[in-house]
């Protein structure tokens, strides 16, 4: 694999990268009887179940002998100050979250030509996708993935050459944050002009945030082709990963950890905690530190007198509510960013109750629609339509605030990061 030398500032240096092949380990679990009969259940009409429906159809296959795979990739701690590139994936049908790893390279060494990281990502990747072909095929590889002959090493894989794996797979899922799928796919950034790869919304002509039934965005929908036509304008060469069976850029989306808890939740109980201590306490001490001092405390109490909050949050500063030069966002994990959004609605309904306004009143409607969307999906069996329109009054909302506080404070901070990401969670 190409990779970076930190040492010798060396760019496509060639090293050894270990793998740990998808059709390998699925033949290997299919080979229990049975087991790729309960594998490969995928809940019916399902949008997992259509996906995988559609590509059999159009490729003349039966969808019945296909397990469904999910990608996830993420970057994670590594030391006091890296991190590292992780590729992992699940069977979908498991009922199962957990994750088997694929491979791992630390960002260091990922290669610094130019290409941001691009040229070793791809090809780890594409490592990736001749495992799933031959796992779509359901035969075992006669050669290596780069097709040079086997090695003296891999005497055992060389012998099972052309055999029958005990399953076949395609990709169905594709997981990651927004920093993730820049590096892989070369998605726009949040600083760029367009910033959504789903639509054309961004700073200029259809603007991100309009969250109205009738935003323009909503009729400005790209489909693949017109996706990959616009890479190519923007000079882009197209991940390996479209290629692998299966793939579709529909499959690309924000989960609700990234786009809801650790984005819009964290910003929104940031801007309220700052203004609970800022702006309208409800506290009677004189000074800032006090103040926060006092809210940790309520947040503490609520901790120990609601009912199913089992994870708190253990330490308490104002730099975990907003730190210098940046807007107010609540550097919480994610389980403690979902059992604070409750009792962010109780301290919004205070907040209105002791000065009583148009922006509080917003904000109690914006954290309500926050809380109903996190109990409509918590259901075992929700309403699409429901949460939908939760998101949208959420985002409504949340812009409503921002517009506030733009007009009558002169803060063009106060959620604005919360609308940035709205319009993935809205997408």
């Amino acid at each position: 694999m190409p990779i970076h030398d930190p040492k010798t500032q060396e760019n496509w240096k060639l090293v050894w990268i270990p793998f740990l092949l998808v059709h390998e380990i699925i033949s290997a679990i299919c080979a229990l009887p049975g087991r790729f009969a309960k594998l490969s259940k995928l809940d019916e009409g399902g949008s997992l179940w259509r996906l995988r429906e559609n590509w059999c159809k159009k490729n003349g296959l039966n969808p019945l002998e296909f397990l469904g795979i999910g990608l996830h990739g993420d970057g994670v701690p590594c030391g006091k100050k890296g991190s590292a590139q992780v590729f992992s994936w699940n069977i979908l049908g498991s009922g199962s979250v957990e994750r088997l790893l694929f491979s791992v390279i630390h960002k260091e060494y990922c290669c610094k030509c130019g290409c941001r990281g691009r040229c070793t990502l791809d090809a780890m990747l594409r490592v990736f996708v001749w495992s799933l072909k031959f796992l779509c095929a359901g035969v075992n590889p006669s050669m290596r993935h780069d097709e040079r002959p086997w090695q003296k090493s891999d005497k055992i894989r060389a012998g099972r050459a052309g055999k029958k794996l005990n399953a076949k797979g395609l990709l169905l899922e594709e997981r990651g944050d927004w920093a993730w799928r820049k590096e892989l796919f070369d998605f726009p950034s949040w600083s760029s002009t367009l910033i959504c790869w789903m639509c054309q919304a961004g700073e200029e002509g259809v603007p991100w945030s309009d969250f109205s039934l009738k935003a323009a965005w909503r009729r400005c929908r790209l489909s693949p082709s017109a996706f990959f036509a616009r890479q190519r304008q923007m000079g882009v060469t197209p991940s390996p990963l479209v290629e692998a069976p299966g793939f579709s850029i529909s499959m690309c989306v924000i989960d609700h950890l990234h786009a809801l808890v650790l984005g819009v939740s964290q910003t929104a109980l940031g801007n309220l905690f700052w203004d609970a201590i800022m702006t309208f306490s409800l506290s009677s001490a004189s000074n800032v530190k006090a103040r926060s001092a006092q809210l940790f405390l309520r947040i503490k109490k609520y901790h120990k007198t609601a009912v199913g909050v089992s994870t708190e949050i253990q330490g308490w500063s104002l730099e975990m509510v907003k730190q210098k030069d940046k807007g107010p966002k609540l550097r919480s994990k994610g389980a403690e960013t979902r059992r604070l959004v409750p009792f962010g609605l109780e301290l919004a309904c205070e907040l209105r109750d002791a000065y009583p306004c148009l922006y509080t009143e917003t904000l109690v409607s914006c954290f309500a629609a926050l809380l109903q969307w996190y109990l409509v999906v918590s259901a075992d069996v929700w309403n699409p339509a429901f949460a939908e329109e939760s998101c949208r009054q959420c985002c409504v909302q949340s812009k409503a605030l921002s517009d506030h506080a733009k007009r009558e404070r002169g803060d063009d901070t106060v959620f604005l990061r919360l609308n940035l990401k709205c319009i993935r969670f809205a997408n």
